[in-house]
């Protein structure tokens, strides 16, 4: 029989079950107001800008490599250019900085940053009916399986090489990201959802079934 869940948070024991990943109006709400907070901060604290001289060049640089944070993958043609379309409206009024903050904004919204879509393509030696996963989406996968955060800079980078379609360059970066103390964090979360950890103190065990454990 199934458990019963104790913390209403969690679905089937776990905080990331498929089933609690509804989308109500209020987590609809909150996205949005964090996305303005985040966008209020970046407009004073421009280190996460590759450039910001007003230039047509600095604007491609941006719509692209911000985009393609955001998405954890390269953009493609269509979606670069929406950004860049999106940055020259609003920086002759907002400025690069200003315009810039406001795309974030946008970008924190956009369903490819919420959800982490595994769209795949074609290969030869795939299945019928089936494709691989691309490389920046096994990146995903694999940031978050491990990390629960995106990818980071080398990740990212060996998967747009297509590194990852070898299974040693893939262990090798499993190895990595497992010495990495974020990997550490992800599996205490697990284990403690699993084994519901955060109840150990409430545990009121028989002591005639079990004399040898004390609270200690």
């Amino acid at each position: 029989p199934e458990l019963p869940i104790v913390d209403s948070s969690l679905e089937g024991g776990f905080a990331n079950d498929v089933r609690g990943q509804g989308v109500s109006a209020l987590l609809v709400e909150t996205l949005a107001t964090n996305a303005r907070s985040v966008a209020a901060a970046a407009r004073t604290d421009t280190g996460w800008l590759p450039c910001t001289d007003d230039t047509a060049e600095c604007v491609a640089t941006v719509a692209a490599v911000v985009g393609s944070r955001a998405y954890r993958r390269p953009l493609t043609a269509e979606e670069e250019s929406a950004l860049v379309a999106f940055l020259e409206t609003h920086r002759g009024t907002e400025g690069l900085v200003g315009a810039s903050a406001m795309m974030l904004e946008a970008l924190l919204q956009a369903p490819q940053f919420l959800y982490l879509p595994e769209i795949g393509a074609v290969a030869d030696d795939a299945p019928p009916g089936t494709v691989a996963l691309t490389g920046p989406e096994l990146a995903t996968r694999l940031s978050y399986f491990l990390w629960n955060e995106p990818p980071d800079a080398t990740l990212q980078a060996a998967a747009e090489a297509g590194e990852l379609a070898d299974p040693g360059a893939l262990e090798m970066h499993a190895r990595r990201m497992l010495e990495d103390p974020r990997a550490e964090a992800t599996l205490d979360r697990f284990f403690g959802q699993w084994l519901r950890l955060d109840r150990l103190e409430e545990a009121d065990l028989d002591r005639d079934l079990y004399p040898e454990l004390n609270n200690e």
